[in-house]
């Protein structure tokens, strides 16, 4: 049960990080160029590994970190099961965790 509980909490913590990561709306004040082209680099590293996920996993990032759907009206929308939208979103999250990872 402690292997369970350990995996909860990483996916929990996973989770929280890769909201921040991803979801994190753009910074208000640009007061210097070298911010500007910091935040203009993250956010085309960002999507250039969004561009990797297949279709449905962006789907399911787009709904669950940007609409902030819950993952059965994720289900619902997309006309999958839940445990599918689980699925795309794990997955999802490993390999955009890794492609961000020195982003953290």
């Amino acid at each position: 049960m402690l292997h369970l509980r350990g995996g909860w909490r990483r996916e929990r913590t996973a989770r929280k990080h890769m909201h921040s990561v991803v979801a994190r709306p753009e910074p208000q004040d640009r007061s210097t160029p070298e911010s500007a082209a910091i935040d203009r680099d993250r956010r085309s590293r960002i999507d250039a590994a969004m561009s990797t996920l297949s279709q449905r996993q962006r789907e399911c990032v787009a709904l669950r970190y940007f609409a902030d759907l819950t993952e059965p009206a994720i289900a619902h929308e997309l006309g999958i099961s839940v445990g599918s939208v689980k699925t795309h979103l794990h997955r999802a999250r490993e390999v955009l965790m890794s492609s961000l990872e020195d982003l953290r």
